[in-house]
């Protein structure tokens, strides 16, 4: 992911959240969580190591 990637991501972010709704993350490569956390995003986003794992958590809220 380049800034262009990680621009679209907090674009994104703005749009989901001023509709009222959350946005998760899963299955973030290495090089992709890594800047995430260069960026700080890892605070901002919720991000599940894998489908199965953000699949588990949807189903106990």
């Amino acid at each position: 992911m380049d800034s262009s990637g990680l621009g679209a991501l907090v674009l994104s972010l703005k749009t989901v959240r001023a509709a009222g709704a959350k946005l998760f993350l899963c299955s973030v490569n290495e090089q992709v969580m890594m800047l995430l956390q260069l960026t700080d995003m890892d605070k901002i986003l919720k991000i599940y190591e894998s489908r199965e794992e953000f699949e588990k958590m949807m189903k106990m809220m």
